[in-house]
């Protein structure tokens, strides 16, 4: 699957989805959504989070090659994700500290507000006001997110093959690094237009939910491409708490939030649109020819369909 003697040194030989990856090629891995699978987050852990070396690994590799999408239901707790949602709005974008940093020894955390005019800078066009957080920048923050998130995120790591707690302790001159960002796609304008993922390191796209579509706005948000190239929508089966993933290879993209839902419209209101934690460990800009988001042709989008 990734053509790097590197990826050796990140396997755990004793880990039994290491094998079951170790012979997928890049022309295996789906670009469309077959389905939707639901867990709950501690019966899937339980389930394939373990040394054990039975069938249903293989069936869930299985699945996963063949454009399944999981949703982990309660991973993450509201409580948690309501005060890191406030500390993010109260922190970060109220003082509108807006700044960009590469990712090299020494980066901060720092929060984008990545306007139309921004967005010409990237690889795909989105637009979207984002924090992102490394792990080596933890004991600056007041409020902590690592603690939290690394319990539920090396079980991902663990079925990618990797050893579970893979590149926490890295920095950007060690070549990967793990980052989280907390984003809002503001209602009416936010959103990403379909892409597909790095998946050199990370295999999946990571996502947890922080906003609920019916209660804080009422149209848009995560959609993936089926067979024929329509977009599905998968936010309405989604709640706070939720962590959804797929293969990065997936083409996905986030519709612009439409309504504010149970709210009443206030521009001011930065809690309003939709909200997810993003989850990736990312090459540094020490690395060249960086591994990034690729573009899907607009031309292939068509109207949303409920999944």
């Amino acid at each position: 699957m990734i053509p790097n003697s590197k990826l050796a040194l990140f396997l755990d030989s004793k880990n039994p989805f290491s094998n079951l990856w170790k012979d997928v090629k890049e022309e295996f891995l789906p670009s469309f959504l077959r389905n939707v699978v639901k867990f709950d987050f501690l019966e899937f852990k339980s389930k394939y989070h373990n040394y054990e070396n039975n069938s249903s690994k293989k069936d869930l590799i299985e699945s996963l090659l063949r454009g399944d999408i999981y949703i982990l239901k309660k991973s993450l707790s509201k409580n948690f994700l309501g005060e890191l949602k406030n500390y993010v709005i109260k922190e970060k974008f109220k003082k509108k500290k807006y700044e960009f940093h590469k990712i090299l020894d020494g980066v901060p955390n720092f929060t984008r507000d990545i306007d139309e005019n921004l967005s010409k800078n990237y690889a795909i066009p989105q637009i979207k006001t984002t924090s992102y957080f490394f792990p080596f920048n933890e004991e600056k923050e007041k409020f902590k997110i690592y603690n939290e998130v690394y319990p539920v995120w090396r079980t991902l790591k663990f079925i990618s093959g990797y050893y579970e707690d893979i590149w926490e302790k890295n920095i950007p001159s060690n070549g990967i690094v793990d980052r989280l960002q907390v984003v809002r796609y503001q209602p009416n304008t936010g959103g990403m237009v379909a892409h597909t993922d790095p998946y050199l390191y990370q295999r999946f796209f990571i996502s947890v939910y922080l906003s609920q579509k019916g209660e804080d706005f009422d149209e848009g948000g995560f959609y993936a491409l089926d067979t024929e190239n329509k977009k599905i929508d998968i936010e309405g089966s989604l709640e706070i708490g939720d962590l959804c993933f797929g293969l990065a290879t997936i083409k996905h993209g986030v519709a612009s939030p439409k309504g504010l839902g149970s709210k009443k419209y206030d521009i001011n209101d930065l809690s309003s649109g939709r909200w997810f934690l993003g989850i990736y460990s990312t090459e540094s800009n020490y690395t060249e020819n960086r591994h990034t988001t690729k573009l899907i042709e607009k031309a292939h989008i068509e109207s949303t369909n409920n999944f």
